[in-house]
């Protein structure tokens, strides 16, 4: 790539290509970039920033950046990006997924979103939203009941939200904006992921310190109680992995370990998650020990794109990385 990246973000377009947009860099690594599928090339495509901005498209091929404000990227022009103006939007990595073809759901990061004139007591954190894209507005802001950080957000089968955190978990209701079932988490939560699978299970992951001992908990999210059941693994999985859902229902654990030793240089393994039968299998290794990376699953479904990070799993002061490397499952 043309700039180091770390904590970036990035969504596969309906072309086959990858819009790479900035992550926690300094404002001068604010340049988007497109990754060429065929030629493999990497372009810049605008330098105006990006920083800590979130890309996600739409099943009609339509691209929204949200972050500061919102923006609308056209990818069969050779550059366009439409200023959407929403009075004092701000928010910085927020998680945004899909409700249905048009609406998408916000989830707060670190600086909040706007006051609406029909939300009262607004506190400038913590807060999620519904944008809608045929008309230009948020429809729907409503405040979290705790502080929390490390937010991750899934669609259920049922239209609801589920939204985890570091200190709880609980679920939102668009229809009639409001949140239900809060539930706290025994051990606070260093970072927190969701990932619905093809089999229509919810997978969830969280990243715990407990009585000063690091582990990584996998289980499933039961719909019907409410509640996270924890699976037991053949082995243990360690490092700050990124996680990529596959066609067949299991899962990709890019820069993971199978033990905690030496971190920084074990975090290059590449394993797989047989969620039909809950072991991990060994892949492989990336050539570069990667934490805080991206990755993004490409058009073929078997090919993974990853995306920067650092070098040094403890810090951002690291290294961080402009390098990208491509893994195929055979």
């Amino acid at each position: 790539m043309y700039v180091p990246r770390i904590l970036s973000s990035s969504t596969l377009l309906k072309d086959g290509n990858v819009l790479i947009l900035a992550g926690c860099g300094d404002q001068e690594y604010g340049h988007a970039e497109l990754y060429n599928n065929n030629s493999r090339i990497f372009k810049v495509l605008w330098k105006v920033s990006s920083h800590k901005s979130v890309p996600i498209t739409l099943p009609n091929g339509r691209v929204f950046i949200i972050g500061n404000g919102i923006l609308e990227y056209n990818p069969r022009k050779k550059l366009s990006i439409k200023k959407i103006n929403i009075s004092q939007f701000s928010t910085i990595m927020p998680k945004v997924i899909l409700l249905d073809n048009k609406r998408i759901f916000i989830c707060d990061g670190e600086d909040g979103l706007p006051e609406p004139s029909y939300v009262t007591n607004f506190s400038n954190t913590k807060v999620c939203a519904i944008y809608d894209t045929e008309k230009n507005e948020l429809i729907k802001v409503l405040k979290f009941k705790d502080d929390h950080d490390k937010e991750d957000a899934v669609l259920l089968p049922d239209g609801n939200v589920l939204i985890i955190n570091n200190k709880f978990y609980q679920i939102y209701n668009p229809k009639t904006n409001d949140f239900y079932n809060y539930r706290k988490f025994d051990a606070p939560s260093y970072s927190n992921n969701l990932l619905k699978l093809n089999n229509g299970k919810i997978l969830v992951i969280t990243h715990v310190v407990k009585e000063k001992k690091d582990s990584v908990i996998f289980g499933y999210y039961d719909t019907k109680k409410n509640i996270i059941t924890p699976i037991k693994l053949n082995t243990l999985i360690y490092g700050g992995f990124e996680t990529v859902g596959l066609p067949d229902g299991n899962v990709l654990l890019i820069g993971a370990s199978v033990n905690n030793r030496n971190i920084e240089e074990s975090n290059k393994g590449i394993y797989l998650l047989d969620t039909k039968n809950n072991m991990i299998k060994y892949l492989g290794n990336m050539r570069t020990s990667r934490k805080y990376h991206t990755c993004t699953l490409l058009k073929d479904k078997k090919s993974v794109l990853i995306i920067g990070g650092t070098k040094n799993s403890s810090s951002f002061d690291g290294g961080t990385l402009k390098s990208t490397e491509l893994f195929v499952l055979k």
